[in-house]
């Protein structure tokens, strides 16, 4: 019987999402057994939720501290090195976090269709 457990951390570097580990982490959420949720919506609320404000608060506290230095959704590209994508995020009119967060689910395939960012969708 296998004793191992696959770790968010593991799981997470190996498909690039490893910025997100230590949100989770900070949760207490170390085993990919852990984010099973019951269906989606409780998989929205209580994982990606965590995720969301987390990555909201550290947005706040960017801007905070930078004030007009840069946008926020360039540094935080540079920052997970994603900078690759701006300028098709861009002609998709994607150009700061306000418009990202007023997008509807149903829209995101197309945009990411639209800035060619097949990658990041696996």
């Amino acid at each position: 019987e296998c004793q191992d457990k696959l770790t968010i951390e593991y799981l997470f570097d190996e498909r690039r999402l490893d910025r997100f580990t230590p949100i989770l982490a900070k949760q207490n959420y170390i085993e990919c057994q852990q984010l099973i949720c019951e269906d989606e919506e409780e998989f929205k609320e209580d994982v990606l939720g965590l995720i969301e404000e987390d990555v909201n608060k550290q947005i706040e506290e960017w801007k905070a501290k930078h004030g007009d230095e840069i946008d926020p959704l360039e540094a935080w590209l540079d920052h997970y090195k994603l900078g690759k994508y701006k300028k098709a995020l861009k002609d998709a009119d994607l150009d700061s976090f306000d418009t990202v967060l007023e997008l509807e689910e149903d829209d995101i395939g197309d945009v990411m269709d639209e800035a060619k960012l097949k990658k990041l969708a696996q």
